[in-house]
C-alpha cells in the first residue's frame, strides 16, 4: 500500500471511519497474523494479537507514517511480545502446530495450508535473527538496506544471513520433499 493512501486511511480512522478501518484491515490482516504467528508460534495467540493491533490502530492518532509495512511489522511484533509476557509465559498452554491447518491465514486450499504449515516448520529451524530477516524480506518486501538499518547491522551481514537462511530452508525443503 502506498504511503499517502495509508496515511489518508489512518487520518480517517482517527475520525472513527469504519470503512477506512475495513480497508486497512483487509490490506494488512494477513501480514499481522503472519508476524504474530511467527513470533508466538501459535495461531490462536496470533489471532488475539491481531485483535490487539486492530484496537491500537482504531484507538490512537498515529500521525504520519513514513513506511507502512515497517510500522505494521513493529506494532505487531511489540504486541506479540507483550502478549507473550502477559499470557504465554504464565500459562504455557500452546496449541500444536498442526492446529494451524484449520486456520485460513494465507490459505485457500488444503494444498496451500500444507505449504504454510511446512514453511512455518522450516522457519522454526532458523535462529531468531535469520527468521526475522527472512520474514521482513519475504512477507514485507524490505530491502536488505532497510532491514540492516532497522536491525542495526550491516547490509552485507543481512545479505549473508539471508543467503545462509535460504540455503538452510532449501536443504530442509529438499530433505522433506
Amino acid at each position: 500500500m502506498e504511503t499517502l493512501r495509508f496515511n489518508a486511511l489512518l487520518e480517517r480512522i482517527s475520525k472513527k471511519d469504519e470503512s477506512a478501518f475495513d480497508e486497512l484491515y483487509n490490506e494488512f490482516f494477513k501480514k499481522i497474523k503472519w508476524v504474530a504467528f511467527i513470533t508466538l508460534g501459535n495461531m490462536t495467540y496470533a489471532e488475539d494479537v491481531l485483535s490487539e493491533v486492530c484496537i491500537k490502530i482504531w484507538n490512537k492518532d498515529h500521525g504520519y507514517i513514513k513506511n507502512p509495512n515497517a510500522w505494521i511489522y513493529q506494532i505487531t511484533k511489540n504486541a506479540a511480545l507483550t502478549f507473550h509476557k502477559q499470557h504465554v509465559k504464565k500459562y504455557k498452554n500452546n496449541v500444536p502446530l498442526e492446529s494451524i491447518a484449520e486456520s485460513e491465514v494465507y490459505t485457500k486450499s488444503s494444498a496451500e495450508t500444507f505449504c504454510f504449515v511446512e514453511f512455518q516448520t522450516m522457519l522454526a529451524g532458523l535462529d531468531e535473527v535469520d527468521r526475522e530477516i527472512v520474514i521482513k524480506n519475504v512477507a514485507y518486501s524490505y530491502t536488505f538496506a532497510e532491514i540492516a538499518e532497522e536491525m542495526k547491522i550491516s547490509a552485507a551481514a543481512v545479505h549473508k544471513r539471508y543467503q545462509n537462511a535460504r540455503e538452510k530452508l532449501k536443504k530442509v525443503f529438499l530433505k522433506n520433499g
